[in-house]
């Protein structure tokens, strides 16, 4: 439970929490780390008396500190409890914690408490050590004589990385109670329902409660002068959707709450239902980050999509694709929360920006989708051509161009094979087998790959395999094509010749070429494109059908009503294929 008051024209945050800690571990704990690096000062008591700590840090104030004592402490504590906690107790922590800035600093601050613009973290210090405050350039580690920093990567089957969050080992499902106040011209909003709001002594005050279910971090909540527009929809509970922007910032509001109200009802359909009764937007400083979600809402920096322009109209609704990326985050983050195992950020990542793909052919249209594919893909094609370290297969994936649009594509390909129902029906059996977790094992990506891999037939096994536990890349293209009036009326007949690749990455980052491969791939015929009532281009296919295609070389022969204009092999990039520019061949 937490009480915290924000004075946004004097740029300050009070907090008192009462926060319950579990010992989840075997043995007795007698002291607690504690991280405090972005708080002014706070202070801990268990039933009311105030546990000691000491500083393990200490070292010389920096040389133009004058002001400071000659010694300084780094932001760390080790509390000292009255009595050790012993495996499986709990104890409650009183925190009160502030923040405030006296005179300026030499670098940006405050910027989470703008006099229009709070980004609230909830005022706690940190559990634990806190390995991000460590010197991470190569060139001031070599300098002070440490070595290289290397990132630790947990093995799938580690017992500790499946027994904790990707968010910390301090992290677990948790109940969120929050009152919280700003000054009367202003709204906060947070995670949960909101239980009250009420004013006083020229204060506005807000209380939001998330606990059935429970909810996973990050915790925080957000506040300015907002307008606000609101609307909602009926699953099987009413959900009320609302979007807190700048006055003046309302040119896309629509396409915000389309999204909405799309996605909640495909996701609430096909993955299992949303268990909130609210989902919020809020548009925050150029200071926060660009996107971010928690439980129940998502932020959107003032900069990113609320005054976009689309006047054209061939452009790609951005604002609407974010936000249902966003939204599927609700499922695949803040219901199934990653384990710290290698990969795991394939199910919070690859699996929304799948979403986000599925609803843009919802949208657009299945012939339409290639350069949304495409702009998921170039990434992964760019940066893996300059890798310095190797790279992972995706079930390993340990960078964000790997876990994020080349998991997304794979499993849009992978949907393309075996069906829509198919694949809903693995995600959906992955979910409810790892939602709202308590307590280990919790999620990686070799659990869902378990999932995906007994809804793929035999047949189809081999997309499975090379997607995920291979670096897997196609080459194909189409080399030459003849085409010629079959003298029957709009009649053609194509004539065209493909070359057919695909490569396997070994260890040492050499291709082995797949002479053996036998694999589904699309070939395409397409006339001019024409326009839908709003005036957008629209593809417009003559011929599309699965080929089972061997390595080398290919011709293939077929009739197609109608002029072609265009041929195409995977024609809407369903396949990872190193260069997707020679697939495609204008007539």
């Amino acid at each position: 439970k937490m009480y915290a008051d924000i004075f946004p024209d004097k740029q300050q945050q009070f907090v008192k929490a009462f926060v319950t800690i579990v010992n989840k571990n075997n043995q007795p704990v007698s002291k607690m780390l504690l991280d405090g690096d972005e708080l002014t000062d706070y202070s801990i008591k268990i039933d009311g008396k105030a546990l000691s700590f000491t500083c393990p840090l200490i070292y010389k104030r920096a040389m133009l500190n004058w002001f400071r004592s000659q010694n300084d402490t780094a932001a760390f504590r080790l509390y000292q409890f009255q009595k050790p906690l012993a495996s499986g107790d709990s104890a409650v922590l009183e925190i009160n914690s502030s923040i405030t800035f006296k005179g300026f600093s030499n670098g940006l601050y405050g910027a989470k408490l703008l006099r229009n613009g709070t980004f609230f973290t909830g005022g706690l210090p940190g559990l634990g050590y806190d390995d991000d405050d460590e010197l991470s350039s190569p060139y001031e580690r070599k300098k002070n004589h440490l070595p290289p920093k290397e990132e630790e990567e947990i093995a799938q089957n580690d017992p500790v990385g499946i027994s904790t969050l990707k968010a910390g080992k301090a992290s677990d499902l948790l109940s969120w109670d929050l009152t919280i106040s700003t000054s009367g011209d202003q709204t906060i909003l947070s995670s949960g329902e909101l239980q009250k709001q009420w004013r006083q002594n020229g204060r506005n005050y807000f209380h939001y409660v998330q606990n059935q279910p429970g909810m996973y971090v990050p915790i925080g909540a957000v506040g300015a002068r907002y307008a606000v527009a609101h609307d909602s929809i009926q699953l099987d509970h009413k959900v009320n959707i609302s979007v807190y922007y700048l006055p003046g910032h309302n040119a896309n509001i629509s396409r915000f709450m389309a999204a909405y109200k799309d996605g909640l009802s495909y996701f609430n359909s096909v993955y299992g239902p949303y268990p909130s009764k609210d989902i919020r937007l809020a548009e925050t400083s150029i200071y926060g980050p660009r996107e971010g979600s928690f439980t129940t809402f998502d932020t959107y920096a003032e900069y990113h999509t609320w005054n976009a322009n689309f006047n054209d109209p061939n452009q790609i609704d951005y604002c609407y694709l974010t936000t249902v990326q966003q939204l599927a985050q609700q499922w695949w983050r803040f219901q199934v929360a990653p384990n710290s195992t290698v990969g795991s950020l394939v199910i919070p990542e690859g699996l929304s920006i799948y979403s986000s793909l599925v609803m843009a052919e919802r949208k657009y249209g299945k012939a339409n989708m290639r350069y949304i594919v495409l702009d998921n893909l170039w990434y992964y094609l760019f940066v893996r051509r300059r890798l310095e370290e190797k790279e992972h297969p995706l079930i390993k994936a340990d960078q964000w161009f790997e876990w994020g649009g080349k998991a997304a594509v794979a499993l849009y390909g992978l949907r393309d094979l075996i069906g829509e129902d198919s694949l809903n029906a693995a995600l959906r059996e992955f979910k409810n087998a790892y939602a709202f977790k308590n307590k280990p094992p919790f999620a990686g990506s070799n659990d869902l790959y378990r999932y995906l891999q007994k809804h793929t037939p035999d047949s189809l096994q081999y997309y499975l395999t090379d997607s995920w536990q291979k670096i897997t890349l196609y080459d194909s293209k189409i080399t030459d094509v003849k085409v010629v009036s079959t003298g029957k009326g709009n009649e053609f007949k194509v004539t065209l010749k493909v070359d057919v690749e695909k490569v396997y990455i070994d260890g040492k980052g050499n291709d082995v070429p797949a002479k053996q491969m036998n694999d589904y791939i699309d070939i395409g015929i397409f006339a001019a494109n024409n326009k839908n009532k709003e005036g957008r281009s629209q593809v417009n296919p003559l011929y599309l059908k699965k080929y089972k295609l061997t390595y080398g070389e290919h011709t293939i022969s077929l009739i197609v009503k109608g002029k072609p204009v265009r041929v195409g092999i995977d024609p809407y990039s369903k396949l990872i294929d190193r260069n997707p520019n020679d697939n495609m061949k204008d007539l």
